[in-house]
């Protein structure tokens, strides 16, 4: 090579070490242990590997210091932000030559680090690149310290062969961390260990069941609700109905309901009141009382129901399955039950209220209910069996009523 382009080189060379040594200063800010927010400028190294320490620059006093994770809780900057926790690492390499040798250590350790936010919500997912240019990603439960996603090196050999073998025990952690959102809900959970692919399951599972139609949950919401009504009455005792036969009745039943649902304890548990309204109406079979006399009899009336159901849902992702367990209040309205006896020798019929009087007919009835259901973003199915009082108030007959409803809501 000639001198004069050695002498070009080494002029270069000599140029070249300030502009290395020059900082880059960008609006931002630390937070300091206790947080104590201060903003200033940066010096960011448009970093590759996840940085050990930053310079920083106080915008008032103008002082700089250097900080290491630490001495601070976050600090922001260039759009990105990043925070110091205590994690434990499980060291892996993407060389199999590396991890197989023999003085790799591969021994998880304790350490304090910057982890750069990815995305956040109830699982929040960080990035940290170490100075070997190796990637791991940590992700959080809401209150919890960072947990590593793993890849775990096995080193097998075979003879003078050997393996490494990496296994991805990250896609069981998620399968556990993510079985409650029925979107991305497998074992394991097939992601690449690379951030887009992380960061679209996270964001997936965090807006999992949290937004219909573009519009947040509130605990508090309306329902509409409609199905079918399987209702039974036995009369017994000391009357004339208790001998005749009295068929369920089976029609439509509908109305309305308020759900309170809390936005915590990931909304296992709810309370349901709703307003329900049938109309029932059946004619009892024929008895025969004597040689003349034929009995028949008509249970008619207008029901609303007020119901109060505490249920408990299980997680399992947009299909929310629950139990419920209530007590019901049905009130009866418009009255016109009654009974006739026809008498062969005189081709006379005598009507009357049943069971003799208006007044034996339970206007207000208590009741408790079993439900059975489930919920699918905002439409909801269940299944009811409830036992309320007797229908008669009356000494010497019994007329116990069992109800069994369908009923599909639609949330407001």
């Amino acid at each position: 090579m000639k001198p004069a382009h050695l002498l070009f080189l080494f002029c270069c060379g000599i140029l070249w070490l300030p502009l290395c040594a020059q900082k880059n200063y960008v609006e931002g800010y630390i937070v300091r242990t206790g947080k104590d927010t201060v903003r200033g400028r940066i010096d960011y190294r448009d970093w590759v590997a996840t940085p050990l320490r930053i310079d920083f620059q106080d915008s008032h006093t103008g002082r700089q210091d250097a900080y290491t994770p630490r001495e601070l809780e976050a600090f922001s900057v260039n759009g990105e932000v990043y925070r110091s926790y205590g994690v434990r690492v499980a060291p892996y390499s993407q060389d199999p030559a590396v991890a197989a040798a023999i003085d790799w250590h591969g021994e998880p350790y304790d350490t304090t680090i910057f982890l750069r936010l990815v995305t956040s919500g109830r699982l929040s997912l960080y990035y940290y690149r170490d100075q070997l240019d190796v990637t791991y990603f940590f992700v959080q439960r809401e209150g919890k310290a960072p947990e590593q996603l793993q890849i775990r090196d096995r080193v097998v050999r075979k003879g003078a062969k050997t393996d490494v073998i990496a296994d991805e025990a990250y896609k069981y952690q998620l399968a556990d961390l993510v079985s409650s959102c029925s979107l991305v809900a497998e074992r394991p959970v097939p992601v690449a260990y690379e951030e887009n692919a992380l960061k679209k399951l996270i964001d997936t599972y965090n807006h999992c069941g949290m937004e219909v139609g573009g519009r947040k949950h509130s605990p508090v919401s309306f329902m509409l609700m409609a199905g079918y009504l399987h209702s039974s009455v036995r009369p017994g005792g000391n009357t004339d109905a208790a001998h005749a036969g009295w068929p369920a009745y089976n029609g439509p039943v509908g109305g309305v309901g308020v759900l309170f649902q809390p936005t915590k304890g990931r909304k296992r548990w709810a309370l349901l009141a709703d307003a329900l309204y049938d109309r029932f109406s059946v004619n009892s079979s024929k008895f025969q009382k004597d040689y003349y006399e034929t009995y028949s009899g008509k249970l008619d009336y207008d029901e609303v129901r007020i119901d109060v159901q505490l249920r408990y849902l299980f997680p399992a992702g947009d299909w929310r399955p629950f139990i419920g367990v209530g007590f019901s209040n049905s009130l009866i309205i418009n009255n016109s039950s009654s009974q006739s006896v026809f008498d062969a020798s005189t081709a006379q019929t005598i009507h009357q209220p049943l069971f003799g009087d208006k007044s034996y007919i339970q206007t207000y009835r208590p009741g408790g209910f079993l439900a059975l259901g489930a919920i699918w973003k905002r439409w909801s199915l269940e299944a009811r069996y409830e036992r309320t009082a007797g229908l008669v108030n009356l000494a010497g007959i019994s007329a116990p009523v069992g109800n069994f409803y369908v009923l599909a809501g639609f949330r407001l």
